[in-house]
This record gives C-alpha cells, sequence and structure tokens, in this order.
C-alpha cells in the first residue's frame, strides 16, 4: 500500500513538472486572450506565409512600438522561411500623414530586405493615401503583375514555392463588381495557380461571411459587397480559390472557417484581427504564422506577438488542410501580363514619388506653422 502511494504521489509530481515545463496546446477560448511563451514545435515545413491584421491601434497609439511587427518578421525571414507577407488592411487609423509615414518606412523596410508582400486598403484608410504610398513604394510596383485601372487598391501577383503556384489578389474594402468580373478573367487564365483572395472585410466573428446586418458592413460603410456578396457572386465560383484572408472585425484569436464551393471545392476562410487586443491591452503587434508543408497541403498556424515576445494560443483551429491543385511542372518564372489587363506602369511610382514628396513638404511647413 505504501508502494502504491510513493508511485502515485511521484507520478503526480512528474505531470505537475511535465504541465510547468512543457510546450502549450491550444487553450479553451474563455472570452479573454491567454497567452505562452512556449507552444508545441511547427516541425518539419517547407515554407511560411507571415499575415498582418490590422494594426491600426498600435500606429496610431503606439508609434514607437509599429515598426517592430516588420522588423521581426525581416529578423526571421531566412529562419522561418518567410514567403511572403500579407497585410489585411486598416494599416491607419485616423488616415493620418504621420501614422502613413510609419506604414511606409516599414513596408520599405521589407521590400529593401528582399521580403514580398501585399497590402490591402481597410475602411480607416484613405483611397487617396492609400494610393499615394503604396503608389511610391518602387519595390511594391515591381512585385505586381497587374492592378485594375492602373490603381493599387487592386492588384494581383504570381508566386511559386517549390512547385506549388499561388496567384495572390489583393483586394479593395467592399471591392464592386467590376473588380470581381476583372479577377475572374485573370483567375480563369491561371488554372494551375492557387488562388488565394486578401481583402479588408469579408468574415464575421461567429465564423460566418459578413452581413449587412452585422458589424460595420462595406455595403454601407464605403465599400459596394458585403462577404455574403463577395462569396456568391465571385468565391464560390472559382475551383482554384482555396483561401480567403481578412480583419476589420475584431477576434482575439484566429477564426477559420471553410465553405464548399460550387465546383465541389473548399475554400478556407481566416479572419485575423488584433485591433481590440492593441487597445485594451496595449500593444501586441501580432503576426499570424502559416507554416506549409512542401506540397502546399498541410498548414500549421502560430500567432505571435511581436512585442509581448508571447503566443496567443486560443485559436480553435491551429493546423488545417488545403486542397491544392497539383503541378508537375517545374518552377518557372511569373508568366507576364497579357495585353487586356494592363500592369501597373513603371511612371505611375515615380509620379507618385514626386506626389508624395511634396506632400511630404507642405504637411513639414503645415506643422511648423502652427
Amino acid at each position: 500500500m505504501k508502494i502504491t502511494r510513493v508511485l502515485s504521489l511521484v507520478l503526480c509530481l512528474l505531470l505537475m513538472q511535465a504541465a510547468l515545463v512543457g510546450p502549450a496546446a491550444a487553450a479553451e477560448y474563455t472570452g479573454e486572450p491567454q497567452w505562452s511563451t512556449e507552444v508545441e514545435p511547427v516541425g518539419e515545413y517547407a515554407y511560411s506565409f507571415a499575415v498582418v491584421g490590422d494594426t491600426q491601434n498600435v500606429n496610431r497609439l503606439y508609434p514607437e512600438e509599429y515598426y517592430k511587427i516588420y522588423q521581426w518578421i525581416v529578423d526571421n525571414a531566412e529562419e522561418k522561411k518567410i514567403a511572403y507577407v500579407m497585410g489585411l488592411g486598416d494599416i491607419t487609423d485616423g488616415n493620418s500623414t504621420q501614422e502613413w509615414h510609419r506604414a511606409q518606412k516599414s513596408f520599405w523596410l521589407l521590400g529593401e530586405s528582399g521580403v514580398p508582400h501585399s497590402q490591402v486598403r481597410g475602411n480607416h484608410d484613405g483611397k487617396d493615401q492609400f494610393e499615394l504610398y503604396l503608389g511610391s513604394d518602387m519595390d511594391y510596383q515591381d512585385s505586381i503583375q497587374g492592378a485594375f485601372n492602373d490603381k493599387m487598391a487592386n492588384t494581383w501577383r504570381l508566386l511559386q514555392v517549390g512547385e506549388v503556384k499561388y496567384l495572390i489578389f489583393a483586394l479593395d474594402y467592399g471591392f464592386g463588381d467590376d473588380v470581381i468580373e476583372w479577377a475572374g478573367e485573370i483567375i480563369a487564365r491561371y488554372p494551375d495557380h492557387n488562388v488565394i483572395i486578401t481583402t479588408h472585410a469579408y468574415m464575421y466573428r461567429n465564423y460566418t461571411t459578413l452581413d449587412y446586418t452585422e458589424e460595420v458592413p462595406p455595403s454601407t460603410t464605403g465599400g459596394v459587397n458585403d462577404g455574403d456578396h463577395m462569396w456568391d457572386k465571385f468565391i464560390s465560383q472559382y475551383e482554384n480559390i482555396k483561401i480567403v484572408l481578412c480583419g476589420h472585425i475584431d477576434v482575439d484569436n484566429v477564426q477559420i472557417s471553410t465553405q464548399t464551393g460550387v465546383h465541389g471545392n473548399t475554400v478556407t476562410q481566416i479572419l485575423i484581427d488584433p485591433q481590440d487586443m492593441d487597445k485594451t491591452l496595449g500593444p501586441t503587434g501580432m503576426v499570424a504564422m502559416f507554416y506549409f508543408s512542401e506540397d502546399g497541403k498541410n498548414v500549421k498556424l502560430q500567432y505571435y506577438s511581436t512585442i509581448r515576445n508571447e503566443y496567443e494560443i486560443t485559436s480553435e483551429i491551429t493546423e488545417f488542410t488545403v486542397g491544392v491543385v497539383e503541378s508537375t511542372e517545374a518552377p518557372t518564372e511569373p508568366v507576364p501580363t497579357e495585353p487586356s489587363v494592363e500592369p501597373a506602369p513603371q511612371e505611375t511610382g515615380f509620379i507618385a514619388w514626386i506626389k508624395n514628396l511634396i506632400a511630404m513638404i507642405i504637411d513639414f511647413f503645415t506643422n511648423l506653422f502652427r
């Protein structure tokens, strides 16, 4: 009997020790974010995507911390095999010149370090400012294959990692039916590419597409189509649309759901928006890291705070699969844009740069004589 009690005590102590020092698993969400300095190791992976949700509150309230988000990405790009960075809009909160300057410098940091990225406009980001600051970034301009009406609000680019081909769209807040038609024509040209749609507003925090009865829908706040419109008219219609990423609706964790398109294909829909955490807890600088297997089918998620140096661990799904379009061809260079859809002309970047310079000079003297 004594031996049994001693063995039981030893076993309990070992279990307690393992709980204290072992990697943390995903925790049940109780309405508040939960943090851990350790998570389960990702294991083997071939490449990763880094996704940055709404940064508006970090940019406005904690300007000295804002750069840490992108500095962490650059510092870890090689080790974590970051193939691409996706921004989900609401880059700024008040659309101020100061906020845009911070964002521009951070995007320049990515470009100078050779880390490809795309950005979308949120409802807090002015149309003219988005065009001005993204249009003046020559690295950003060089990264795109095409742009709707030669504007930065709706762009697309090709990416190939190993044998997995991607067609990545960065689409405007509540994009309209003309953009849907334009994007559909491009998707039809690349049936062997896995399409990723990034836009600001698409999902609600109940894991469904955002409709007009829910919080700040695009159809009533400066856009045209809500999430349910985007699904019905566009996303459900193409077999090779595999992933949709969005922000706009604040959530403490990463929310992932799936829907079945008209061709029987599964579309993975992901909502990432840490704006409320940044406002109530202080700056978090969250980056959602998606780690892919070599064939692109198996994905593991970690949601990391670049400022707190901790992981948020309440996401319900930390692993999922993607139905990747099979490709047997060797890696190739991106296919040039066909004449029917003109890429953004190179001189656009220079013109925007001049406009940006003039705007900065005006802003300087305006602040000087206030």
